[in-house]
This record gives C-alpha cells, structure tokens and sequence, in this order.
C-alpha cells in the first residue's frame, strides 16, 4: 500500500474536525454542513480551500453533494 500524501497542518486539523461529524451523521455528511463544520474554526475562503486540500489528496471525497472521509 502507498503512504497517503502529506497535508498541511491546517488541513490536519479540518480533516480531524469533520471526522467525528461524519461519523456520527453515518458516514458522510452533505458538502454544506462539511462547509459549515469548518466555518466553525475556518473563515469560509479557508474552509472551501481545505475541502479541496482535503479531496485532491484523496482524504475525503464527493459524490452527489455527499463528503465522505476514506
């Protein structure tokens, strides 16, 4: 198995705080609450940038408006 590519520390800290929320919403959450989880911590620039940190480098992904974390 390949090792996951780097993120940045601001990225490591979005992806920690959408896990427990997905999670608990079973496993996937709709982009505008993942948005929303972190707009809590993040200004929204910040969160949509992140989001797409997160999937480029293939730690979440989306499909049909759904976040799920792999």
């Amino acid at each position: 198995m390949l090792p996951r590519t780097p993120i940045p520390t601001d990225a490591r800290e979005a992806l920690e705080l959408l896990e427990p929320h997905v999670e608990a919403a079973g496993g996937e959450l709709r982009t505008a609450q993942a948005q929303a989880v972190l707009e809590d911590a993040f200004d929204e620039r910040t969160a949509a940038r992140l989001l797409t940190v997160l999937s480029r480098r293939g730690y979440i992904y989306t499909v049909h408006d759904r976040v799920r974390v792999t």
